[in-house]
């Protein structure tokens, strides 16, 4: 959870928030960072559809992903009807 992640990170290891030269967050700053990309660089060209899950935590990022859209949460009944029809009462 990237907001678990800079939360801890700015409370328990004073991890400061940069500002790019526009003025904006980069919430990818952890996975820019040198130390990252070079064991990126080094991993990727053994990768294969064969040990991507014991590789990389494709797995988690899908689950993330599902997650920030409503997807694949835990206690939804996904086939159960639905009325995708419905008035917003303050519009």
């Amino acid at each position: 959870n990237l907001f678990y992640t800079i939360l801890v990170g700015i409370i328990f290891f004073h991890y400061f928030i940069e500002l790019d030269e526009n003025g904006f967050i980069r919430l990818d700053d952890l996975e820019l960072a040198p130390t990252v990309q070079e064991k990126i660089t080094q991993l990727w060209p053994a990768v294969t559809s064969d040990n991507i899950n014991s590789l990389t935590d494709l797995l988690g990022y899908q689950q993330d992903f599902y997650r920030l859209f409503g997807f694949a949460l835990e206690g939804v009944d996904y086939h159960a009807e639905t009325e995708p029809d419905v008035p917003i009462r303050s519009l």
